[in-house]
């Protein structure tokens, strides 16, 4: 019985603490790099647009971080509105150099460390169905440009 209650509490734990790792979007999300996406979903003028604003700071010596606004959009893990065409709703990916980052469920994502040199990040908003939102044929997103000293 002892060994059956140790297990149970062991694998509970190390399940949790690995569902918390996998919420971390750097390590669920690094493993697409494409950054070519062939399905879009066209924002209408009669419908609000979704935008976004953002800003990239460094927090200590070995963290970047990007804070992002947006407006008439909702971050979203929710299954149920992958079945919505709501788009309102969704993520966004971040791309560093144009490689895909990872994906943002939220205001705050974390990059992480970055070495000397010129960065290009890009942040785009996608519908829950992962469908790059775009609004006149453009796509719905921010880029910005950081350069860290040698």
């Amino acid at each position: 019985m002892y060994r059956l209650v140790s297990f149970i509490v062991l694998f509970t734990f190390v399940g949790g603490l690995l569902y918390l790792y996998t919420l971390n979007s750097h390590f669920v999300m690094t493993v697409g790099s494409e950054h070519e996406h062939e399905d879009t979903k066209e924002v209408t003028a009669s419908s609000s647009v979704p935008s976004l604003s953002g800003t990239i700071e460094q927090e200590t010596e070995d963290e970047w971080v990007i804070e992002i606004d947006t407006e008439n959009f909702t971050f979203t893990r929710e299954e149920s509105a992958a079945s919505s065409e709501d788009v309102w709703k969704g993520h966004a990916h971040v791309y560093v150099n144009g490689e895909q980052e990872g994906r943002i469920y939220g205001d705050t994502y974390y990059l992480g460390k970055f070495h000397e040199g010129e960065h290009d990040v890009e942040i785009t908003l996608f519908s829950p169905q992962h469908k790059q939102l775009t609004y006149e044929g453009e796509p719905i997103r921010i880029d910005k440009q950081l350069n860290i000293p040698e």
